[in-house]
């Protein structure tokens, strides 16, 4: 019986010490996830490309249609999103579209018949460099109708990609993860990117983003930039200045050139291991800053393989 008694407060202790851990561990967890916010939050333009988590990680039925009808294809979770609205009247939603890789096929490979059906589904895609041209391609007029997409300051995705124009969907952008958590780079559609991209949806949808909310520090550069352009007070009061671009508007840390494929880890598994990231990571980063391209060190050094994510 003193032994069993002796034994008691030992196990107390062990209990008290895998609680501490737990807490430990959710407290990280949470601060991890308010940087994603803050992160996200800082830079949320029209053109931004994030992460949409797999649906067990949604508390529910999170994600609607912004356009359109019809129910959710549940193949849209765990892909990768460009943002193409956040609505003026609604500063926490995001209107998206989905970004696929077809499982590493290109888009000739997946719908590769001449029928109607296959015509049909090759239309609703836009490749994304630098993916192969769009398979319709035959002539400088279908070249136009069929464009390739290109990111800001030369990023490319972790494999060739295809935007999705025919759907766009809506959600709260909290709910959203960063397109790769352990890159300082915020990956984003280049300015005339976004406009090819959303003329496209348009035509083939008749879907337009509307007025887009403008945040505090948004409001701000508009009136840094108006005082700029019009100094004069009674010009800026009657509205008669140039309105700046603030949806493309590029922050310091974010003009930096990353042009390496990102790891094939999904944005969960890259936040496990934010701190105990390998010295192949940091120095990939460290190359990436300093204007790396393709061909360069920083794509070939030992980053920890995770298995391909399958979009």
């Amino acid at each position: 019986m003193d032994q069993i008694e002796e034994a008691r407060p030992e196990e107390a202790r062990l209990e008290e010490a895998k609680v501490g851990e737990a807490e430990t561990e959710e407290a990280r967890l949470e601060k991890a996830r308010l940087a994603d916010v803050a992160n996200i939050e800082a830079s949320l333009v029209q053109g931004r490309i994030l992460w949409l988590p797999p649906q067990e990680q949604l508390f529910g039925k999170e994600v609607k249609r912004a356009h359109g009808k019809g129910p959710i294809d549940e193949g849209i979770y765990n892909h990768p999103v460009v943002v193409v609205s956040r609505p003026k009247d609604q500063d926490h939603i995001v209107h998206f579209q989905i970004i696929t890789s077809f499982q590493g096929k290109d888009l000739g490979q997946k719908y590769d018949k001449d029928t109607e059906y296959h015509l049909s589904r090759r239309s609703w895609y836009l490749p994304i460099y630098p993916s192969p041209d769009h398979p319709d391609i035959d002539s400088k007029k279908s070249r136009k109708k069929y464009p390739t997409l290109e990111l800001a300051q030369g990023a490319v995705l972790r494999g060739n990609s295809y935007v999705k124009i025919r759907s766009i969907y809506k959600i709260d952008w909290r709910l959203l993860k960063p397109y790769d958590a352990a890159s300082e780079c915020n990956y984003r559609f280049n300015r005339s990117t976004v406009t090819t991209l959303l003329a496209k949806t348009k035509l083939l949808t008749e879907y337009t983003p509307g007025t887009q909310y403008e945040g505090p520090r948004s409001r701000q550069r508009n009136k840094n930039k108006a005082r700029e352009v019009s100094p004069n007070p009674e010009a800026e009061a009657s509205g008669t200045h140039l309105q700046s671009q603030q949806d493309f508007w590029v922050s310091k840390k974010e003009s930096r050139r990353c042009h390496c494929r990102p790891p094939k880890a999904p944005p969960d598994i890259m936040h496990s291991n934010r701190e105990g990231m390998s010295p192949g990571l940091d120095l990939c980063r460290v190359v990436g800053w300093l204007g790396g391209g393709q061909g360069s060190p920083c794509c070939d050094i030992g980053v920890p393989y995770v298995a391909p994510i399958r979009c």
